[in-house]
């Protein structure tokens, strides 16, 4: 049986001559997938990020033309009404002074108040919408430069771990020209008592 060992140390120390190049192949793919992986999702949280943006923006332009179309409803709304009131007293003979002008003014008063109001609530709603977009878009850039970091962190610990598997792999002892492994002691004693 002594005549195997000498086998065993040349298949070692080929397979480790062999195994480091191979493990530190592995190590630098693993970490460049790792960072191009959070490139890529850098990416799609930009996309996503101008996504939102636009969506707002385009919410905030169809409330914005809504309420353009809303206020001049109401104007002519307004119109309309004052031109019923002035109808009705022009045929009951009132003139627009005193009690009959003033309804006229209550009326048109609270008509363009209810117009501002009306404004009010839309423009509140677009600033709503476009802080709900600018919120959402900033929460996608913080993913992806989050994600990012975590490709080159993923990246770091790749490399660290096949400098790691090839630390570990059988090395050949100066001492006494056999190859020995740091993971298994037990092989070591058999190839000193072979060699002594």
């Amino acid at each position: 049986m002594p005549f195997l060992i000498p086998i065993v140390t040349a298949s070692v120390a080929a397979a480790s001559a062999a195994a480091a190049p191979i493990a530190l192949a592995g190590a630098g793919v693993s970490a460049y997938m790792g960072i191009q992986q959070g490139k890529e999702a850098e990416g799609l949280a930009k996309d996503n990020a101008d996504m939102a943006q636009n969506e707002a923006d385009m919410e905030a332009t169809r409330l914005e033309k809504q309420n353009q179309f809303e206020q001049e409803e109401r104007l002519k709304e307004r119109d309309l009404v004052l031109g019923k009131i002035r109808r009705s007293n022009a045929r009951s003979g009132l003139t627009s002074q005193g009690s009959p002008l003033l309804a006229e003014l209550e009326t048109t008063e609270n008509l363009t108040m209810d117009m501002r109001m009306s404004a009010y609530n839309t423009y509140e709603q677009i600033r709503a919408v476009k802080y709900r977009g600018a919120a959402t878009s900033a929460v996608y850039k913080q993913q992806g430069a989050s994600a990012k970091r975590a490709g080159y962190w993923s990246a770091g610990q790749s490399i660290i771990g096949g400098l790691s598997a090839v630390s570990s792999l059988p090395q050949k002892n100066p001492k006494i020209g056999n190859y020995k492994s740091a993971t298994t002691p037990k092989n070591l004693q058999k190839i000193d008592k072979w060699l002594n």
